[in-house]
């Protein structure tokens, strides 16, 4: 039976007790769920939320349509619709930043090599015979250097506000409370800064807009300086936004209001068409709206959009700042080049130059003074173009919120973007110089140590290698000196630095792992004999940890490990898997459940819960009364955690035997129906047997399902849309799991950026 709906009359006359008490009567018989009249910072998980078309349902649900109408309209015109789109077009550009920094990242440390590998290229012994091809490096690799951190803090920064809390009491973000000085780029600008100061430069190199970001546009600050700056101290930041307002309320009250008055506006009209008297929105209608727009996500759309309009004005003055203090650097310094070819005598064609002959110490004391803001302007100059590059596309997001503008790549394909986003370019630049000096390298390695050179391949395109000489003795070939440390290689023994170690593996046992087609860290030793028999037990020189990684974690696309390499691979949409943490997935079910069908499985050990392998998530038990025991439970993942509240469709997927305890720890937690949501899978069983059962039933066509040849049962006349999360390797790569059709694989990792 239809839920009788009041008349708008009725509503708008209304008192705020009477219009409550038929509220929850609506949501009760309309909306599945707890109401939203009840949300709270406590509660908001146990709320499913994520777009504009739950709003609209709990408008229509409780309201006259005529009112309901109105407010809706108000509300698109406000914006609101355009906010959740925002977020989307946020989400791409956070991932397509994430796949730029793991672009830039590796050039980068191999600059750095490459840098470490040649730095006797500019002294005295040397003659600086060699400076030209150590200037290049030392340049590319700051540039590198700033193009990198500034892809690394636009991946943060917009991760930070697409999981800004849904509360909008709730605290804001450190990284967002304190910028623009939570980013990595803001530390050379003020290390610039102060060494124009040290050599009387101080005066005039756009301090900008920059300390105003520090929260003053808000509400969220009140300690001040004399002049009404927002104070910059740490402890002030951490306490201040449980004594006032935080933006996200401040962004909500304002858009609330100008709602209230736009639906006013539209009364007016109507009652002019109409001829009948009609009563201004009353306030607890407001309110009303306010409690649906924070359980159902739009109060975090809306604190998202705030939050990137501030971010898009902190990029745009830390470029014109960054501009700024290097035309100051430019002016007032000497560059390096310049003091090598006036006072040194260097001529770029490897004059041997002798100190107290061709130069003197007061050319070396402008050396030195060149070489610091040397490094900074190489850093500047990589960040500076990098960060306008972001900025630009942060303000196009802004200005045109329901537009596609980019696309991210990890569901397949590669990422889109817009013609005028350079940021690709720029690492394409650094990546040609990598690839002009590795094999100059390697050709001076097999100089100093015969037998060490790595990248002439053999005609049947596979490394030539010989590894008599290696690991090399850097002890008794003083040029290899900078090689040394105390990290030992999992495959050769060696010991190097930190630089020339990658995952547990020289830089030189990497790469021929990787061109043999298998983890560098869970390979035999390259020295073995047995180094290309995949079947030999024999495995010499340590280990960095008993369990090596499984062959199939290989992926042959990107030559990386899908098991080991958490922070340099996101995944490989070939192989059908990404890597992410608990906000990742929730974005990805926010994103993609726009019908409710979206089907979520989790697996409970070291996923949803802190649990290790088959433990039970009740820590400890004891009796309060002979009839009442208090029980303690394990850590969860509150991101994951949240999926189970809101989402109908979210199935916990375990090998943990103590079934009986896991739908306690769900149900202490709040979620309904928790022995529906618990599918146990015994050992040597895969999970797909119950992934493809409860399909099967989400479909309702069970009975046109086929079976494989072990009897799984498959579903081949349909793509269910569905994400299995999964912290092992090993279950997300089975080939019945692999076999579902539309099924998203997510390797879990709380260690992604």
């Amino acid at each position: 039976m239809p839920f009788p709906m009041p008349s708008a009359e009725w509503v708008l006359s209304s008192d705020p007790i009477t219009w409550e008490r038929h509220a929850r009567a609506a949501f009760e018989a309309n909306v599945d769920g707890e109401s939203p009249l009840d949300v709270t910072k406590k509660n908001i998980l146990n709320y499913a939320q994520g777009s504009f078309s739950m709003v609209v349902d709990d408008l229509v649900a409780t309201m006259p349509t005529e009112l309901a109408e109105i407010c809706i309209n108000a509300l698109i015109n406000e914006g609101l619709e355009a906010a959740f789109s925002l977020r989307r077009n946020l989400v791409s550009l956070k991932k397509v930043l994430l796949h730029c920094w793991h672009a830039s990242s590796p050039l980068e440390h191999e600059l750095h090599r490459f840098a470490t590998f040649w730095r006797d290229d500019m002294n005295f012994d040397n003659g600086f015979v060699n400076s030209v091809r150590y200037r290049e490096i030392c340049i590319t690799h700051m540039r590198c250097k700033g193009a990198t951190h500034a892809a690394y803090d636009g991946r943060v920064l917009t991760k930070q506000i697409c999981c800004v809390p849904r509360h909008p009491d709730s605290s804001r973000p450190a990284r967002l409370r304190e910028l623009p000085h939570s980013l990595t780029t803001m530390s050379w600008l003020k290390q610039a800064r102060k060494e124009l100061r040290g050599i009387g430069e101080g005066t005039d190199f756009g301090e900008g807009d920059a300390s105003k970001w520090h929260g003053d546009t808000s509400r969220d600050t009140t300690d001040t300086s004399g002049n009404g700056t927002p104070s910059t101290s740490g402890n002030d930041c951490d306490e201040v936004e449980t004594l006032t307002e935080t933006p996200a309320r401040v962004a909500l009250d304002a858009f609330l209001e100008n709602v209230s008055a736009r639906i006013n506006t539209y009364m007016t009209t109507l009652k002019t068409h109409t001829g009948e008297e009609c009563t201004r929105w009353p306030p607890h209608l407001t309110h009303h709206v306010e409690q649906i727009l924070i359980a159902r996500g739009a109060s975090k759309a809306i604190a998202i959009r705030y939050e990137t309009v501030l971010y898009g004005k902190v990029l745009t003055d830390l470029a014109n700042q960054f501009d700024q203090v290097l035309k100051v650097i430019e002016a007032k310094t000497l560059s390096v080049e310049r003091v090598l070819r006036d006072d040194f005598g260097v001529d770029g064609i490897g004059v041997f130059r002798k100190r107290n002959v061709d130069f003197g110490e007061e050319a070396i004391l402008k050396l030195k003074e060149g070489t610091v803001f040397d490094r900074l302007t190489g850093l500047l100059q990589g960040c500076a173009p990098a960060t306008r590059d972001i900025a630009v596309q942060i303000n196009n997001i802004v200005k045109n919120p329901s537009k596609r503008i980019f696309t991210s790549g990890d569901d397949g394909g590669a990422d889109f973007f817009p013609s005028d986003f350079k940021l690709g370019e720029y690492i394409s630049m650094h990546r040609k110089v990598v690839e002009r000096w590795r094999p100059v390298m390697y050709r001076e390695l097999e100089i100093l140590v015969p037998g060490a050179a790595v990248g002439l391949n053999d005609e049947d395109g596979q490394p030539t290698v010989s590894n008599e000489a290696w690991p090399p003795d850097t002890g008794t070939t003083p040029l290899l000196a900078y090689l040394r440390g105390k990290q030992k290689c999992t495959s050769c023994s060696g010991n190097f630095g930190g630089l020339w170690i990658t995952y547990g593996t020289c830089f030189r046992c990497d790469l021929i792992g990787r061109w043999r087609g298998r983890c560098p860290r869970s390979a035999v030793s390259v020295n073995s004999d047995d180094a290309n028999n995949t079947s030999s037990p024999k495995v010499v020189g340590p280990r960095l940890s008993k369990k090596s990684c499984p062959q199939s974690a290989w992926c042959p696309h990107h030559k990386r490990c899908l098991s080991c390499e958490v922070l340099t691979f996101q995944g490989c949409s070939v192989c059908g898997i990404i890597r992410g943490d608990g906000e990742d997935v929730v974005s990805m079910v926010e994103t993609k459940d726009l019908t409710g069908n979206y089907v979520v499985f989790l697996d409970f050990d070291r996923t949803l819960c802190a649990t290790k392998v088959g433990s039970s998530p009740i820590v400890k038990s004891k009796s309060k009364t002979d009839d009442q025991t208090e029980k303690t439970f394990a850590e969860h993942d509150t991101h994951l955690l949240s999926i189970i509240l809101s989402h109908s469709q979210t199935h916990v997927v375990t090998r943990n035997r103590h079934v009986d305890d896991i739908i306690s720890f769900l149900a202490h937690h709040g979620v309904r129906d928790a022995d529906r949501k618990v599918q146990h899978v015994g050992k040597g069983e895969s999970k797909a047997r119950v992934m493809v059962d409860v399909l099967g039933k989400n479909t309702g066509k069970n009975k046109s399902a086929n079976h494989t040849s072990s009897g799984v049962q498959t579903i081949s006349h349909t793509n269910p849309s569905a994400v299995f999360v999964d912290d092992s390797i090993a279950e997300l790569l089975d080939e019945e799991v692999a076999a579902i059709p539309g099924l998203q694989r997510v390797l879990f990792s709380r260690v992604v950026a």
